[in-house]
């Protein structure tokens, strides 16, 4: 048995160890998203619409929230950038299955905004290839651009390219599929087919209230940090004990003689036993200390203010995701 304690409890205390630091480790994206949350708020306030859609979205972007990406989309709206509302927009009807509140908001301003902008389904063949789009890398399918003069550019191997300069209209849909060639070939000109912006299908709504954004959170959790270190503390503690004790029954069975009595024996035993105790008390506090900070603990340097109503519990714009 005490050789056991020789090569569990180093095993254990790393284990408690790296189980921490992946705990901390999970706090940087929740942090990164109540700053830009907290920062679109404030950009909202002083009536910077766009910066705060632009904030709004990388709050969600970090975490997603389906608050952070309301408040984008009313932000966008605000700022009357239809380009930014279709990029809103799109990112919200892709959670239908999670949000089909937000989702058919957001199919009735990207609606209002597809009047304004050109939507493309640009593709290209033979494939593999590289699509720009006004110098800018970028995927194959649907994309809203502004009206007016763009260049299109497709790369696929052994330097194989082809190029093209459209003028699109509001309104309007276009697919377009690019043939890139090899220098020396002939080259293909693009296959274009226009369509007007097909009528969307949401059912009409009211104009959107011009009211704050929402500053609704997910509901805090119970915990302040204090709580995790003074987890975290303990654990080392124990950890530190643990190993003091392993140490000790090592000690004692080196020093036992070669015939030794039953009282020698059972003190060596006693010292194993209350090690096994320790070990397991500091695996059952670390273990209990990492669930803590990753589920329990509200993280954050600002308070979280909170107003109550009847009914509901709604949080301040300083809290923490």
């Amino acid at each position: 048995m005490i050789d056991l304690v020789r090569s569990r409890w180093p095993g254990a205390v790393l284990l408690v160890a790296l189980t921490l630091s992946s705990s901390a480790r999970a706090q940087p994206a929740e942090q990164t998203a109540a700053s830009a949350f907290d920062e679109g708020v404030e950009l909202f306030e002083h009536a910077r619409y766009q910066e705060a859609a632009k904030a709004f979205l990388k709050a969600d972007a970090a975490v997603p929230n389906a608050e952070a990406l309301s408040n984008a989309l009313s932000a966008a709206r605000r700022a009357n950038d239809h380009l930014l509302v279709a990029t809103v927009a799109k990112r919200a009807v892709a959670r239908e299955a999670t949000e089909p509140d937000l989702a058919a908001r957001a199919r009735q301003a990207l609606a209002e905004a597809s009047k304004k902008l050109a939507a493309i389904d640009l593709a290209c063949e033979p494939t593999p290839c590289t699509l720009t789009l006004d110098g800018a890398t970028t995927k194959a399918g649907e994309a809203f651009v502004l009206p007016g003069n763009h260049q299109l550019v497709a790369r696929g191997d052994a330097d194989a390219q082809a190029e093209e300069s459209m003028t699109l209209e509001a309104g309007a849909r276009y697919r377009i599929l690019l043939h890139p060639v090899k220098p020396g070939e002939t080259s293909k000109a693009a296959d274009v087919a226009q369509t007007r912006q097909p009528a969307e299908s949401a059912p009409p709504t009211r104009p959107e209230a011009k009211s704050e954004p929402r500053r609704d959170r997910v509901e805090p959790r119970p915990l302040s940090p204090g709580w995790f270190y003074a987890g975290a503390g303990a654990t080392a503690l124990l950890a530190g004990i643990t190993t003091w004790s392993g140490l000790d029954a090592l000690s004692g069975k080196r020093e036992l003689p070669s015939t030794p009595t039953t009282g020698q024996v059972d003190d060596v035993r006693g010292k194993v036993r209350r090690t096994d105790i320790l070990l397991a008390s500091t695996v059952i506090v670390g273990a209990a200390t990492a669930y803590a900070g990753l589920e329990l603990v509200q993280w954050g340097d600002a308070s979280v203010s909170a107003a109550v109503a009847p009914g509901e519990l709604r949080l301040g714009a300083r809290g923490r995701f």
